[in-house]
């Protein structure tokens, strides 16, 4: 009645626990090597579409402070704040002239004729955008300046407030809103 129960393995059973312990360290390594593949491809799109973000930002602050250098001009010609409002206005509809949907900006008859003041803001402008942003809207109602830039599969949509001569600032941000217009076939695949 003294059975003593031993269990023993076989020759082969340190072959098949050493196969398997293979096979499994060389499913997590391939699993690991997927996985930072994959996390390097959604880096590299993420600092694209930064890119593209900081490039709209940064186009809008350029535009932002041609707008600015137009109200100091008119600032400096203006005799009151009627006539100061009215020259802005006058020099930023021969801005929002300038702008146009396909190719980002060309200058307007007036600018070219010497009629609009000074071309510079618009050469500049038009210079900055010679890239992949276009502005889609510009345009001025009352004391408000308003444009839509495009670029990357993303739209800023940008409004200032037009204040007062003398204000130190002279324009004040309203609206600075980035929205999604469509995604690139290629970004995802």
């Amino acid at each position: 009645m003294n059975r003593k129960s031993s269990i023993s393995m076989g020759p082969g059973a340190a072959s098949l626990t050493l196969v398997f312990v293979m096979l499994t360290i060389s499913v997590l390594g391939m699993l690991s090597l997927l996985t930072s593949r994959n996390e390097r491809r959604l880096g590299e799109r993420s600092a694209l579409v930064i890119e593209d973000i900081y490039q709209l930002n940064s186009e809008a602050e350029y535009i932002y402070g041609c707008i600015d250098g137009v109200l100091a001009g008119c600032e400096a010609e203006a005799a009151d704040e009627n006539a100061y409002y009215a020259l802005a206005s006058r020099r930023l509809e021969d801005m929002a002239d300038a702008l146009d949907d396909d190719t980002g900006i060309e200058e307007s008859e007036e600018s070219l004729s010497g009629n609009a003041g000074s071309t510079e803001p618009y050469q500049d402008v038009k210079d900055l955008l010679s890239g992949n942003v276009a502005i889609t809207d510009f345009y001025i109602e009352d004391n408000f300046v308003a444009w839509t830039m495009e670029g990357g599969g993303r739209a800023l949509e940008l409004c200032v407030e037009i204040l007062p001569s003398e204000s130190t600032p002279r324009l004040k941000w309203i609206q600075h809103n980035l929205y999604v217009t469509g995604m690139e076939d290629d970004l995802w695949t």
